[in-house]
């Protein structure tokens, strides 16, 4: 594969020769000849990369709406690299329990998550290159909502313990 970012020039040599000689032409010398080839190889503007083909997060139900629970990175590897925004999916995404840092691709929480309604979150994150709009990349998040006791349990009637000052552990 021709990648501009890793190699941007190739040269070799090609040799031909010609395999049915005529016996007529043998004294006029060897019937072959080498030239060299260089293949210059173009730069095409490639999307962003992200660092990892998805990403898991946790995230407590009692979290503060503003919290960071984490964060994506993706670069634009081309030659004379572009800066990378990122946003969220909207038209694939229907909640918006999320927002994210559109230059530090940091995901922060924007609503109060309730692990007993919804427990698990999945978005997809949008980079985008600056220089270049339409050349984006896509990564899908899960969020996991980690359960928090809200309801501590109690007893149904309520129950008197006396205990001696001078009892022994275990009495």
């Amino acid at each position: 594969r021709l990648d501009y970012e890793t190699k941007k020039a190739y040269a070799f040599k090609v040799e031909a020769s010609n395999a049915h000689l005529d016996p007529r032409f043998l004294h006029l010398g060897p019937f072959k000849d080498t030239a060299t080839v260089k293949v210059n190889v173009l730069d095409v503007d490639e999307p962003p990369v992200f660092n990892r083909p998805s990403y898991s997060m946790d995230v407590y139900e009692d979290t503060s709406i503003g919290t960071v629970i984490g964060a994506v990175t993706a670069q634009d590897l081309d030659a004379g690299a572009s800066e990378v925004r990122y946003s969220i999916d909207w038209k694939r995404d229907l909640d918006s329990y999320f927002d994210i840092d559109p230059v530090e691709g940091t995901i922060s929480t924007s609503e109060v998550l309730d692990r007993e309604r919804i427990a698990r979150h999945n978005i997809t994150v949008v980079a985008t290159k600056v220089t270049n709009p339409m050349l984006y990349s896509k990564v899908p998040i899960t969020v996991h909502v980690l359960d928090v006791n809200e309801f501590p349990p109690e007893l149904a009637t309520p129950h008197e313990t006396y205990v001696c000052e001078n009892a022994k552990p275990g009495q």
